[in-house]
């Protein structure tokens, strides 16, 4: 059972909302997800009792199925619903405020002590959705009943609907109708023309047209007109005043129906002019035009034609409607394409981290399957000096690989999180390279193989940048080529060429051939997303946790540049990390100033040795720590969690017998480091306190700092940085001993 409690990380790997809780109700577990929608977190909701925090879940409805999981090991589930909320938690869409929509598991986990496991959907946007897609089929529900109507009031109206009706030609529909308009007022010509948006001066497309002139020139200029959408003139005076007052217009004398003085050439002499607006309700969708009658029209004509014009109007609408059911039913297929899109991305996800789990359970497991096993070795007593040596060499070996591993996730996790940053730092491109070769020709001569660094005269001696980030670009390249290779060489190439823009800036270009294996083309891309490699069978075959490329081209993009690769199946890989870098605007000369560490015996005070304070919960780390301290001259005590701590350190304070340095671990029960580290400082102490935790993000130690502590040490122990944190902080213990004598 201790392995849900102990081991909480995999709760915050879950994509929804996460808790666990005892048959008491008190809240063991809560997830980052949790976190966010409640604004509790974790460490405070450890602090929760859920029904003292959320009085609603003790109605039946909820607290009879909770007993139930607890009693008889059913699993509940609450559906979602506005009335089925497990936990209350508001819900931001579309810029309001909603409550959010849940679907709730819980089960009870496996053990002698009963806990219940509850996750939490959040089925919101889903829920959403469906009711927007629902709205969006009611709508198009709406319009087709309509679309239906229009359709029924044409059978109304005459033969030209019923015509339409059974053919469904709506030029047909429009070029029937202007002919009978035409004929029924005796007109030469006609047109029906709708207004179109898409012209900024309310510019007419033709829809039909009818010439019943004689005239040949005439009816050439209107046959290229016939049966096309063409927009049709500009907005003149008479087109303005129909769409302005929405009222018909006549006009005995001659008029210009275009923008220009003069007809173009066969455009027909116009008189007795009436142009009548469609109207849709209040909406007006175009004009009717007739002219050329031998006698004026009066604009009481418009009344007689009224129901030919609304049935025109009608079918404009109508078309206008399906027209936008086509863009609806485009949008809502888009939609659906981009929604399967993003299911398959996050399948293809889920698998990338699926197997990159299972390749870090391969990586850690077969160092943990080392150390414990040479561990076993050392406690032989039938085991030899020899052996015990060997075995000491390759738990720390293994051990170095675990801590690697670590790096590498805590490195892609700051970079996911934008925490990373990049030092400016003056150094030697030439001597980096040298120093990484020399690093990597052990592993190169190895497996037989020639390490070769070739290095351009051109490279400028120093530039300003991060060598560390550098480095471990360089040796992940050169580490990888060496893997994958079996026979021949490894080239490493150097060259640098100044910006056009701007010379003391210089594109910086490293480059790794192999004569190796080889990455498909179909799979060169995938090598650079994290937890993943070319495919599953190299991570079995070469190991790896699958994220040393995606940092370096990470990191490489973070410097200004970018890393590529090219690669041939069989013959070799060759990747290519490019940076902008400046050059230094000062270089410093080089200074050595010999300075000798003071070794801890001279940091004791004449009256009393330098005593270190060791809290840790874990009895290894305090005897690990304590062994580090006494071998070298420091007397510790041990508290095993941060009451005994802070009762400790105030009362040597109190006796004058203050420790030197107090070595805080942060996570403790009953008092964390944190907490404790607090109360010694608003009592008071202002003796150093270091933090010494296995959490290594920034974050971690800007925690640390604001709870009190004064300097930051990770886990594992570097035992060198210890012993200089240790020499520098007794140092200025002992200054402040003297101070308040």
């Amino acid at each position: 059972m201790e392995q849900y409690c102990d081991n909480n990380q995999w709760i915050n790997w879950l994509p929804c909302g996460a808790l666990i809780i005892d048959e008491r109700y008190d809240v063991h577990e809560w997830n980052n997800v949790l976190a966010k929608w409640t604004g509790i977190s974790p460490r405070q909701a450890k602090q929760l009792n859920l029904f003292q925090q959320y009085p609603h879940l003790r109605e039946p409805r909820f607290r009879s199925r909770l007993q139930q999981v607890f009693s008889e090991g059913n699993p509940a589930v609450y559906s979602e619903g506005f009335h089925k909320h497990f936990l209350p938690i508001d819900y931001e869409l579309k810029g309001k405020k909603v409550r959010m929509i849940q679907r709730t598991h819980v089960r009870r986990l496996p053990g002698e002590r009963p806990l219940a496991f509850i996750t939490i959907e959040d089925l919101t946007s889903q829920y959403h959705q469906l009711a927007e897609i629902r709205e969006e089929i009611r709508q198009r529900k709406i319009i087709e009943e309509e679309f239906r109507n229009h359709f029924n009031l044409l059978n109304l109206v005459s033969d030209l609907q019923t015509n339409y009706l059974i053919t469904g030609d709506s030029n047909q529909f429009f070029d029937h109708l202007i002919q009978r308009l035409t004929v029924y007022s005796d007109c030469e010509f006609g047109f029906i023309a709708e207004f179109s948006s898409q012209n900024s001066e309310n510019g007419l497309i033709v829809r039909g047209i009818c010439n019943r002139s004689t005239d040949p020139h005439v009816a050439k200029f209107i046959q290229r007109y016939e049966n096309q959408d063409v927009v049709f003139g500009g907005k003149t005076k008479v087109f303005g005043t129909i769409l302005k007052t929405r009222e018909p217009v006549s006009v005995e004398n001659p008029i210009d129906l275009t923008d220009t003085a003069t007809y173009p050439a066969g455009h027909p002499f116009i008189q007795n002019f009436l142009g009548m607006p469609l109207l849709y309700g209040n909406e007006i969708l175009g004009i009717v035009g007739l002219a050329n009658s031998p006698q004026p029209i009066p604009k009481t004509e418009y009344e007689s034609l009224r129901p030919y014009l609304k049935s025109c109007a009608h079918l404009i609408h109508a078309m206008h409607l399906e027209e936008q059911r086509k863009a609806d039913r485009e949008a809502l297929k888009k939609r659906a394409n981009e929604l399967l899109e993003a299911k398959k991305q996050a399948e293809q996800a889920t698998q990338s981290k699926s197997e990159f789990l299972a390749n870090m359970s391969h990586e850690i497991r077969t160092p943990m399957t080392a150390i414990l096993g040479f561990s076993e070795i050392l406690s032989d007593e039938s085991a030899s000096k020899q052996e015990k040596e060997k075995a000491i060499g390759t738990i720390q070996r293994n051990g170095e690989h675990l801590l690697m591993i670590i790096n590498d996730i805590l490195d892609i996790s700051k970079i996911e999180a934008g925490k990373i940053e990049m030092e400016q730092t003056t150094f030697s491109t030439r001597q980096l390279l040298e120093d990484i070769i020399s690093l990597m020709k052990h592993k190169a001569e190895g497996k037989g193989l020639e390490l070769i660094a070739r290095i351009d005269p051109d490279v400028p001696e120093q530039l300003l940048g991060d060598p560390t980030r550098i480095r471990q670009i360089l040796v992940n390249l050169i580490g990888n080529a060496i893997k994958f290779t079996h026979h021949g060489s490894v080239t490493t190439s150097l060259s640098t060429k100044p910006l056009p823009e701007d010379p003391n800036r210089f594109h910086v270009r490293f480059s790794v051939a192999d004569t190796g294996i080889g990455i498909s083309s179909e799979k060169i891309e995938s090598i650079f997303k994290p937890f993943s490699q070319a495919d599953t069978s190299t991570t079995r075959k070469f190991g790896g946790t699958g994220l040393g490329l995606s940092i370096s081209q990470r990191l490489s993009q973070m410097m200004g540049g970018d890393l590529t690769a090219t690669s041939e199946l069989g013959v070799g890989t060759t990747f290519v990390a490019e940076f902008v870098l400046p050059k230094p605007t000062s270089v410093p000369q080089e200074t050595t100033v010999e300075t000798e560490k003071p070794k801890p015996a001279e940091l004791v005070s004449s009256e009393q040795q330098a005593r270190i304070l060791v809290v840790d919960d874990s009895p290894d780390n305090r005897r690990l720590l304590g062994f580090l301290l006494k071998k070298n001259g420091y007397p510790c005590d041990y508290a095993v969690n941060g009451r005994e701590a802070v009762d400790l350190a105030l009362k040597a304070w109190k006796q004058n017998t203050p420790y030197a340095v107090i070595l805080m671990d942060m996570q403790m029960p009953i008092l964390d480091g944190y907490s404790a580290t607090t109360e010694l400082r608003e009592a008071g102490y202002q003796y150093p306190v270091l933090a010494l935790t296995a959490h290594a993000m920034s974050h971690d130690r800007e925690k640390c700092i604001n709870a009190g502590c004064d300097d930051f040490l990770t886990k594992p122990i570097d035992r060198g940085k210890l012993q200089e944190a240790l020499a520098t902080w007794c140092k200025q213990a002992e200054t402040a001993v003297e101070s308040s004598v």
